[in-house]
């Protein structure tokens, strides 16, 4: 099926028309054969021009531009943000403007280059690109030979490439890695590389096609390197490096050079392009932190490390030494038995090479505790986004120290995935008693049953095991994500998702649905704290592989104690990856941000600033007064939110309701959680085929586009200076929209997806469309056109269910809920599901709840004080889940008891807010609106009845419940 990428997201957009506005209005001088690009006459009166506006639009300062004999350009975008999508887009881009069909991409490490290479064959991305262009990436992958009769060979990767010239209509992408572009193969001369007439090396042959060059993660590439030296040796017309990080030219000093864009981690957190990030640490109650650590053992002496928040010391001891001897809390524990691979203690643990215990917890090691919190915060998500009506699949990544704890071997036991298993058997069986959908235990159950294949592995030493298992995780792993983010392959569960690594996967592999990773490791060097989280940052998509925006994710990460600073440091490196930019004056796009954020309006906000003398007639801060606008309005401070990288702990994962205020609300939360039954009454089969037909008939379904644009075409005068040829008529190019044929139950099958109508319905509708119309060959039966008719029918059936549908009440229980157990009673509420802020401060008196958590916005509504209110609370995320249109639900905000004038009488009030204006509202919040209404129509009766309002922008709760009052609602 394939990812289904999102077009157009502004910070993509701007990356690649940075790098595309460098060439504008830049002579081309036409390619002299057909094997090679056309070559850019880059001089510094029209390039230096257009990086400098380029520079300033994008805000980029400190960085002088420069044109240098290998001309380099600097994209600088964050982990998780789309790199590889950006800079695919970016060849593209180049190709379709200024007919440039031969690129190279240099890629550091294998990982990297198994994920780049996966991404561009994968069938989505080919199917997305070739519907925006009409062209498709022929990718040529350079990979080690294997010498056949000890003779080495020209590589035909880099001979196919070469050769293909730009007849083919196709973009061609030679994809090398350092080991490659540092083998001795590039610089030998081989018998049969005779292309224009001499043999030649491949460095030579492929300078000869003036390529252009992109490079990932350039920070591997330091310019006093080897590898930068053999990139040189490319002679590529123009290098363009992406990366979150850059090398250092000197210390704490980035080697950029003509850097463009600048989507630093600071904007990628705080604009919600990554998922936030939550530090666990787990915690010995009343216990101070420590660790023993057995590092060695050769069968007479053991070595172990004792760590604990003030010393680090390392003992030798041998059978029948006492532990007494490490910490007085070790008393009466002795080592009853070793050998060459683990230690016996006498209260029976045994531990391996790398394990640790607590010293007065002695009924787990401390990679069980480690895992056993993992496991809970998997089973948090999975629970939670198991009931979407579109489900996401969470992952879970170990990182262990020592692979033979992993994987089965005849002399070692896997103790890493023993304790796993265990405590996954133990948590699942623990769920399974629990009330949960039939669905979900069917998940479970399928997981108990299969437990081996819940989890898989890869390691570096992977790559020349034969095992057949073992290929089958790894080509899951690393190369089939979307079969690692689906429930169901083929009608049958996949339970596979927890993965173990040893740092294997701490470059170049991520997904987006890993939620938690725990680290049974210690990083064993200074490595990148964003490198290292970088695995999971990436937005998750859904089962349908569409990116979910729009809300707040967060990753969990789990270490021990003895990285208790964990979230500090990666605070400090985000904040320090920002240019230390003073802010000079407020922008109208700040103020802009600033009345949408505090409900404002843009005037209002410029006058209290020139009141206050913080800013002057021209925005321009006044000398003095920078700090005063930070604490005034914090979101102008170029520097990590808060909330966004935060530490956890155990009393703040969940949030108590109090049970005095509940008695009072009791009433209208089992009202509103009552069960509803939907009639939507769209009519029978001959209507929908009907619509169907409409649709074929009187909207566009069927798309034929054409682009033209005009190559400029350069050849040198017998001077030598550049000329235009001035013929437009031979530089127009025509790019067709792509198109490509399905077979025709392949189409039926794309539409009958979208639309949930059966295949024989969407049939009929097209033979009853055909006895008047004729399709046309090659551009109807296509998946642009399937799409089209699937999106036209849900408009359409939108508006018809907007009129017709309706709900009814079902006599059942409403509990459980998610304030309450299936009994009734309260439970504790995972403190995320009512807001993903903390404040320290006690919530009002009436607030439902005991601890303060808030989403953005929202503080100021709790904090609210309203006379009339008895009680009022944030309904926890998708709890009320309203069914709405195509298969959607709504869930309101807030939840109000108000006593009427007579001081008796209650009214109950649900609140959805919306922090803009009524005309700002989408045409589909405009219908979920309308039928929540219809929703609480439904549901009243004669002793509890709810309003239903929504909160726009501006408005104060106190006008909206004032107002209801006003009209006397009983």
């Amino acid at each position: 099926m394939g990812f289904n990428f999102e077009r157009n997201l502004p910070h993509q957009e701007e990356a690649v028309e940075a790098v595309i506005d460098v060439f504008n209005d830049v002579l081309i001088r036409k390619r002299t054969n057909s094997m090679s690009n056309h070559l850019f006459e880059t001089t510094e009166d029209n390039v230096l021009k257009n990086i400098e506006e380029i520079q300033k639009r994008n805000r980029i300062k400190g960085n002088v531009p420069q044109l240098n004999p290998y001309f380099n350009l600097d994209i600088k975008m964050e982990t998780g943000t789309g790199k590889t999508y950006t800079y695919t887009k970016t060849i593209f881009e180049l190709n379709r403007q200024y007919d440039i069909n031969k690129f190279i991409i240099v890629v550091p490490t294998l990982p990297i280059k198994a994920g780049t290479e996966q991404f561009l064959k994968s069938e989505g991305t080919r199917l997305h690109f070739k519907e925006d262009y009409g062209k498709a990436i022929e990718l040529h992958v350079l990979n080690s030979q294997k010498a056949k009769n000890k003779r080495e060979y020209f590589p035909l990767e880099i001979s196919n490439f070469v050769r293909a010239t730009f007849y083919d209509k196709k973009i061609h992408v030679l994809l090398v890695n350092t080991g490659m572009l540092n083998s001795a193969t590039m610089n030998k001369v081989f018998d049969d590389s005779s292309l224009f007439g001499s043999a030649e090396t491949p460095f030579q042959l492929l300078a000869r096609t003036k390529p252009i060059i992109i490079i990932d993660e350039p920070h591997k590439y330091k310019r006093s390197g080897r590898s930068y030296e053999n990139l040189l040796k490319l002679e590529p017309q123009c290098m363009i490096r992406y990366g979150a990080t850059f090398p250092e030219k000197v210390k704490s000093k980035k080697d950029y050079e003509n850097l463009l864009y600048d989507l630093d981690a600071v904007k990628a957190f705080n604009n919600d392009l990554v998922k936030g990030v939550v530090v666990h640490i787990p915690k010995f109650e009343g216990r101070k932190n420590a660790k023993l650590s057995l590092i060695n053992t050769d069968g007479k002496i053991a070595s172990f490390k004792y760590v604990d928040e003030n010393n680090e010391r390392t003992y030798k001891m041998e059978k029948g030494d006492s532990l007494a001897a490490v910490s007085a809390d070790l008393k009466g524990i002795t080592i009853e038995r070793l050998n060459k691979s683990i230690v016996e203690l006498s209260n029976g643990i045994i531990l391996e090479k790398n394990q640790a215990i607590h010293p007065t917890s002695f009924s787990e090691t401390y990679q069980e505790v480690l895992m056993r919190q993992a496991i809970d915060l998997h089973f948090e998500k999975e629970r939670e986004y198991f009931g979407l009506p579109v489900r996401i699949k969470p992952l879970t990544l170990f990182f262990i120290d020592d692979v033979q704890a992993y994987r089965e071997e005849e002399d070692r036991t896997p103790y890493v995935k023993n304790i796993f298993e265990n405590l996954l058997k133990e948590k699942i069986e623990s769920i399974l008693k629990e009330d949960i959908s039939e669905e979900y235990k069917d998940y479970l159950l399928a997981s108990l049953i299969a437990l081996t294949d819940t989890h898989g592995g890869y390691f570096s030493k992977d790559n020349s095991n034969k095992d057949d298992k073992i290929q089958k995780e790894i080509e899951e792993i690393l190369r089939d994500k979307e079969k690692l983010l689906s429930y169901k392959i083929d009608e049958q569960w996949n339970v596979r998702r927890f993965i173990f690594s040893k740092w294997t996967l701490k470059e170049g592999w991520d997904n987006p649905n890993v939620f938690t990773i725990c680290k049974l490791r210690s990083s064993g060097s200074e490595i990148s704290k964003l490198q290292e989280v970088g695995r999971g940052l990436r937005l998750p998509v859904n089962e349908n592989l569409f990116r979910v925006k729009n809300t707040q994710f967060d990753l969990n990460y789990i270490v021990d104690f003895t990285e208790s600073k964990f979230a500090d440091e990666l605070v400090k490196e985000i904040n320090e990856s920002t240019p230390p930019e003073q802010l000079q004056s407020v922008s109208d796009t700040q103020l802009a941000l600033l009345a949408k954020t505090y409900n404002k309006s843009e005037d209002d906000i410029f006058d209290e600033l020139y009141g206050k003398r913080i800013i002057d007639r021209k925005a321009n801060i006044l000398e003095g007064k920078r700090e005063e606008l930070y604490l005034l309005y914090p979101e102008l401070n170029q520097s990590l939110k808060r909330e966004k990288v935060r530490k956890s702990t155990s009393s703040k994962q969940y949030v108590t309701v109090r049970q005095s205020n509940y008695e009072d609300f009791k009433p209208l939360w089992e009202t509103i959680n009552q069960k509803v039954y939907v009639n939507y009454k769209l009519g029978s089969e001959e209507t929908i085929r009907s619509l169907l037909v409409e649709i074929l008939e009187k909207e566009q379904v069927e798309e034929f586009d054409s682009v033209k644009f005009i190559a400029k075409n350069i050849e040198k005068n017998a001077s030598g200076s550049a000329v235009t040829v001035s013929n437009e008529q031979d530089n127009k190019y025509y790019l067709q929209q792509y198109h490509e044929e399905l077979p025709y139950n392949q189409f039926l099958k794309i539409i009958s997806k979208g639309t949930s109508v059966p295949l024989q319905t969407i049939h009929g509708a097209l033979v009853k469309y055909n006895e008047n119309h004729e399709f046309k060959k090659g551009t109807f039966f296509t998946r642009r056109t399937a799409l089209n008719i699937a999106s036209k029918y849900r408009d359409r059936i939108a508006l018809l269910m907007l009129q017709k549908i309706e709900y009814s009440k079902i006599d059942v229980s409403v509990h459980p809920t998610a304030l309450t157990n299936i009994d009734g009673t309260l439970k504790r509420i995972v403190a995320h599901t009512v807001g993903t802020k903390y404040s320290e401060a006690k919530p009002q008196e009436k607030y439902l709840y005991e601890e303060l958590f808030y989403d953005s916005n929202e503080n100021e509504a709790i904090n609210e004080i309203i006379s009339e209110v008895t009680v009022f609370g944030k309904i926890p995320k998708n709890s009320i889940r309203i069914p709405v249109i195509n298969g959607q639900t709504y869930s309101p905000d807030f939840a109000y008891v108000v006593k009427q004038k007579d001081g008796k009488t209650k009214l109950n009030i649900v609140i959805e807010s919306k922090n803009k204006e009524e005309r700002f509202l989408a045409k589909d919040e405009q219908d979920k609106i309308a039928l929540a209404n219809r929703f609480f129509d439904a549901i009243n009766d004669s002793d509890v009845k709810v309003v239903f309002e929504t909160q726009l922008q501006g408005k104060r709760i106190t006008n909206i419940i004032s107002n209801i009052l006003s009209k006397q609602v009983v």
